[in-house]
């Protein structure tokens, strides 16, 4: 029985960890879109402050989309492994307290069928002699 309390406690609290995970990595993807809000605008306001991005501002701007769009696909990437992991505890969850009803639903029948059986050998226990007639006969002494 404790074996099945420490798996179902572990598995609502790594249910509840992935719930935050989910959170930061939502968080984390809005934080992001933010600074491509932004960062679009920032490098053109520094165009003219550093001479290296003014000569090749084209290409500061291709780097910039280049590694928007790989941080997008990590963050799909990542939100997709959070959202399996939270499934999948789920999941994991679900079938646990069908085996834990399962147990519990063969722990009564053994005891119902254990029940029944002291109840037949009870009644089939032989009566003792001196309970069958309790009149007394002639031959009592």
């Amino acid at each position: 029985m404790t074996n099945s309390i420490d798996t179902a406690n572990y598995l609502s609290q790594r249910l509840k960890t992935s719930g935050w995970h989910i959170l930061s990595t939502i968080g984390l993807g809005l934080a992001a879109v933010v600074l491509a809000f932004f960062g679009q605008q920032f490098l053109a306001d520094a165009r003219p402050l550093f001479p290296v991005i003014e000569q090749n501002y084209a290409l500061w701007q291709t780097g910039y989309v280049a590694v928007l769009l790989l941080m997008g696909v990590l963050w799909v990437v990542a939100m997709s492994q959070r959202v399996k992991l939270f499934r999948d505890c789920q999941q994991r969850i679900a079938k646990q307290r069908l085996l834990d009803d399962e147990r519990e639903e063969r722990a009564q029948h053994a005891l119902m069928v254990k029940m029944e059986r002291e109840r037949l050998r009870v009644e089939a226990e032989p009566v003792p002699f001196s309970k069958r007639n309790s009149r007394g006969s002639k031959f009592d002494y």
